[in-house]
């Protein structure tokens, strides 16, 4: 198979990964419309990935075919290997370690998948895959700015039931995450404006690219601003470097290091910048990330599991975060670095910050070494940088984190890539029999189709469950919704709800007995304890058992004595 061929067809399934991830919702049929459908694209398109990398390495199997590149992939696989170590460790159910948690559905499956984006991305980066990766990015935005805008008109394509503090969320889900997503838009047409060779035409359609994205930013969150001036920045920086003008550089760098300081103090309501940016939600953000440094101190080397720290939260907050508020919980750090080290301990938060450092260390030689500027790597990179500064103060959502990993391996593998100009050298050897042609283009695409079923196969069972619990709900028939809880593969969220509809019609016994058996599959929620302690069938027996593991899930609480 020629190398053009392998290129094209990675390209086309990255590309498709990227779009349909950020873009698949699935309003009509489930109670999460938004995590759980990415998820169910994410997985079977990056294994697609997977099944075509494995099969060019089956394919040429010399150790001269990695050459440098294997050197660069050293830690995307160990990171993937500390991944799997993590889940089997784990002591929860199987769902919960590969699904993760409802509405986040970032377990292992969401980081293999995403680690393997990464792995493709330092393969195969090349000047021809940055540029249609970010005609990619273009056309995904586009079609989110025009969602975004008609939802701050009132003007709803889908039938969602999601309550949010915006109606602006686009297929995110969140005003957050399609604010920063909009942010990362407006520094792509901010900088394709310091284009000289671009025409008049193209600059309008830049400056209303950018108002069309702080539109979309003012309606939904001021997240997105933060994300657009920190990405022109970095941005600027490497412009400025490349076109020799090291006096602005040093300027603006060292103006930028002390703002990018302050920025930070004023999340701490420290400095002049603290009135502006310190409030309720970021008072609450450092609790979170308190809360997850704790758990990675005391389980350092394999952390509490993928998308546990729901389960840890309330027994990991400190003093101050009970005294402002003993009710407040979180799924999340709202931090990814803190996510990941209190999900897989510091071993997998060394590795990947090892994966960030190097995308960082990459960026510095190609930029010490260019002799030209390209505004399509300022651009990749300036995306990337806005990624990783949103990534500090947000979760790990699929829809925004697939660009950031994508776009990682191509800061990464870029500009030489080993592997593909190896092949090129023996292209004409594979090609020259009729045989090995036929074999070439049979076993990647083959590999391709047999790793997408296995995702099919691997995530399907989960959606096609929530669709049948959504369907059960819709006929809000006692067995029905009873009957619906267990459905396989089994689902926390599924348990407590159904529970507490039962409850809430006064069918006590049905929601205890949903609640008896939920609670040896998840014996660490809080919740799920709480209202067992708080139904009236349940025994005195059974409430002083309740009690007492609500007691040792929040033990700062005395009202869980």
């Amino acid at each position: 198979m020629k190398v053009e061929s392998i290129e094209k067809l990675m390209q086309i399934l990255l590309i498709s990964a990227l779009s349909l991830v950020t873009l698949s919702v699935s309003s009509w049929n489930m109670l999460d419309p938004f995590n759980l459908p990415k998820l169910t694209l994410l997985v079977p398109l990056s294994l697609s990935i997977g099944g075509l990398i494995f099969a060019i390495l089956l394919k040429n199997k010399t150790r001269e075919s990695f050459n440098v590149n294997l050197k660069l992939l050293v830690v995307p696989v160990l990171f993937i290997v500390n991944l799997a170590i993590v889940t089997l460790l784990d002591s929860r159910d199987i769902s919960s370690k590969l699904y993760g948690t409802w509405g986040r559905n970032t377990g292992f499956l969401a980081y293999l998948s995403l680690a393997i984006l990464l792995v493709a991305s330092i393969i195969f980066s090349s000047q021809q895959t940055i540029s249609k990766v970010l005609k990619c990015f273009l056309i995904t935005f586009s079609i989110l700015a025009i969602y975004g805008t008609l939802q701050s008109f009132g003007l709803e394509i889908f039938n969602y039931e999601t309550q949010t503090t915006s109606q602006v969320f686009s297929t995110l889900g969140n005003p957050n995450f399609h604010s920063a997503f909009m942010g990362l838009g407006a520094i792509v047409g901010s900088l394709y404006l310091f284009s000289s060779n671009l025409k008049i035409g193209f600059k309008i359609g830049c400056v209303g690219l950018v108002l069309s994205c702080l539109f979309n930013v003012y309606e939904s969150s001021a997240q997105g601003f933060f994300v657009w001036i920190l990405g022109i920045t970095f941005g600027t920086i490497l412009f400025l470097f490349m076109r020799k003008k090291f006096v602005l550089f040093w300027g603006l760098l060292c103006s930028s290091l002390l703002g990018f300081i302050l920025l930070v103090l004023g999340f701490i309501n420290i400095g002049p910048f603290a009135p502006y940016i310190f409030n309720l939600s970021v008072q609450v953000r450092a609790y979170y990330w308190m809360a997850g440094l704790k758990m990675m101190l005391n389980n350092p080397t394999f952390g509490v599991g993928l998308d546990g720290y729901g389960d840890w939260y309330l027994r990991s907050r400190s003093n101050s975060a009970y005294s402002y508020s003993p009710k407040l919980k979180s799924d999340t750090a709202h931090n990814l670095i803190v996510d990941i080290g209190a999900s897989g301990g510091f071993p997998l938060l060394s590795l990947y910050l090892a994966v960030i450092l190097l995308a960082l260390v990459r960026i510095v030689i190609h930029v010490k070494n260019t002799q030209k500027v390209e505004l399509n790597y300022i651009v990749l990179c300036s995306i990337w940088f806005g990624y990783q500064m949103q990534s500090l103060i947000s979760i790990n959502q699929l829809g925004l984190g697939v660009w950031g990993w994508v776009l990682t391996g191509l800061i990464i593998g870029y500009p030489k890539n080993e592997l593909l100009s190896t092949f090129q050298k023996k292209k004409s050897v594979i090609t020259k029999s009729p045989q090995n042609k036929l074999v070439g283009l049979q076993l990647p695409v083959s590999s391709a189709i047999v790793m997408f079923t296995v995702g099919l196969l691997i995530t399907v069972p989960q959606y096609s469950a929530s669709s049948k619990y959504y369907r059960a709900l819709q006929n809000a028939t006692v067995s029905g919704i009873s009957e619906a809880a267990y459905i396989k593969p089994y689902e926390r969220y599924r348990f407590l709800y159904s529970a507490a509809i039962l409850s809430e019609n006064g069918f006590h016994s049905e929601s205890e007995s949903v609640l008896k058996f939920a609670s040896t599959l998840y014996p660490n929620s809080f919740d799920l304890w709480r209202m067992y302690s708080e139904n009236p069938k349940a025994d005195r027996v059974q409430i002083d058992l309740a009690k007492s593991q609500m007691k040792r899930l929040d033990p700062l609480n005395v009202t869980s004595e």
